[in-house]
Order: C-alpha cells, then sequence, then structure tokens
C-alpha cells in the first residue's frame, strides 16, 4: 500500500509511453488499448481480492489449487475450527494425517479435536504421538495435562503442565 503513491509517475508514463511517438492518428488507438488493458487488471485484481476477503475463502482456494498439501489442508481446518465448524476441520486435518502422519499441528489439532468429541483415548494417543515428534509442544502437554488431570493422575498432569510452562512462548507471557 505504501508504494501507491510513488508509483503514479510510472503508471503515467505507462498510459503516455505507447501514444510518444506515435503518428497523431494512432493515438487513440494506443489509448484505448492501455485503457483495455487496465480494465482487464483492474477486474482481475477485483477477483482476487475476493478471495482474500475471509481466511476461509483463501483457504478454500489454497486447498482447491493444492488438494494434497498438508500445510494448506491444517490451515483450512484451523479457520473451520475458528468458526466451531469441527466436523468439517476434522475432515480437514484426516486427509493431511494422511498425507503426512507425523505433522505435529495436524497431530495436536486431531487430539483437540478427539478432547472435544469426548474421547480421551484417541485424544491421548494423537497428542502423545505429538510430543514424540515434538516433545515440548506446550499445546498438546496442556491438553495431555489436563487429560491426566480428567483422569485423576495428578503427577502426570503436572509434568505435562511444568514442560508447556517452559516453553519459550508462554514463559514470555508471564
Amino acid at each position: 500500500h505504501r508504494m501507491y503513491l510513488p508509483s503514479v509517475g510510472l503508471f503515467l508514463a505507462a498510459v503516455i509511453a505507447p501514444a510518444v511517438g506515435l503518428p497523431p492518428r494512432r493515438v487513440p488507438a494506443a489509448l484505448a488499448a492501455v485503457a483495455v488493458a487496465a480494465l482487464v487488471f483492474g477486474a482481475v485484481t477485483y477477483a482476487r481480492n475476493e478471495v482474500w476477503r475471509t481466511e476461509l475463502r483463501l483457504y478454500r482456494d489454497v486447498v482447491a489449487k493444492s488438494p494434497r498439501k498438508p500445510r494448506a489442508l491444517a490451515a483450512l481446518g484451523e479457520a473451520l475450527l475458528e468458526l466451531k465448524r469441527v466436523d468439517e476441520a476434522e475432515t480437514l486435518f484426516l486427509r493431511a494425517y494422511g498425507i503426512d502422519p507425523r505433522r505435529v499441528e495436524v497431530l495436536v489439532h486431531l487430539g483437540v479435536i478427539a478432547r472435544v468429541k469426548r474421547d480421551p483415548e484417541r485424544a491421548e494417543r494423537l497428542l502423545r504421538q505429538a510430543i514424540t515428534i515434538a516433545p515440548d509442544h506446550w499445546v498438546a502437554r496442556v491438553n495431555l495435562g489436563d487429560l491426566a488431570l480428567a483422569r485423576g493422575d495428578r503427577q502426570e498432569a503436572e509434568v505435562n503442565y511444568r514442560r508447556a510452562a517452559a516453553h519459550e512462548e508462554l514463559s514470555r507471557i508471564a
């Protein structure tokens, strides 16, 4: 956005350049061609901006263009979770898991979804799988702590909470 004002001279040159050195009778045609190009580029820009209007639209577009990319599937899943569309999000995370079963954020999200769906055994299995890959993943650790606390294992809960609290991201908050 900071380039709009400094670009005015460049845009004026782009509009005038086709007419420079042309016989006077061809100037209107050259300027008409520039106007048509500006309209086409404007329409394409408007259409692209529609995709960027919401995260959900953006990530749907990304997944449509890259349906086998776990990162794209996970990003769309996260956007759906923000909207509390848990089942749709789970479907995307499962697709991502099928492509890359060692992707930590996918495992953690699937674990959290399993907790939301009241399936603590599945949640714990997925979250433990995540911490075998990333032992100090604080979200996985907090969720494992919550699961341990729910089943009455205060010692394991404390271990997980301490590991989560030691995470750099959380230590900056405190």
